[in-house]
């Protein structure tokens, strides 16, 4: 308890009010929260608190080592999707490769064809289905 002492600075005396109930929780809590008194525990109760308050997102504040879960669930989620991401660009860059040496379509005609897909993208905000496309195609014939 010194060492934590010395390193508040000088304090000066200050009464603090608190209902009865409240002075028997924190009698009760002194163990838990690892403090020898009721003056070390509401000064670590404020300490606590001023840093929860000094945090830009104050309103989300959580515990640092849940924090590093979270941050650590957030990377490998990350991981999986950049690999994801990485082999269907593989595929439908194989799957160009096929189609571009086995058709000989013009280059008009791949424009159009891209121009329309970004389009179709957007307006199913990517929700495809072969079965849709198939069936539109069909109606446009």
């Amino acid at each position: 308890m010194a060492e934590k002492e010395k390193n508040c600075g000088t304090m000066k005396d200050h009464s603090i009010r608190f209902p009865d109930e409240i002075w028997k929780k924190i009698g009760g809590m002194l163990d838990a929260a690892d403090v020898k008194n009721n003056n070390e525990f509401v000064r670590e109760a404020v300490s606590f608190y001023i840093e929860y308050l000094s945090r830009p997102d104050s309103f989300r504040f959580i515990t640092p080592a849940l924090e590093s879960v979270i941050d650590g669930k957030i990377k490998d989620s990350e991981g999986r999707i950049n690999r994801m991401l990485f082999k269907l660009a593989v595929d439908v860059a194989f799957l160009s490769e096929i189609i571009g040496i086995n058709y000989e379509y013009s280059y008009d005609d791949l424009t159009a064809w891209r121009n329309e897909c970004i389009n179709t993208v957007r307006a199913t905000n990517g929700s495809l289905s072969i079965i849709d496309s198939m069936t539109k195609e069909k109606g446009d014939q």
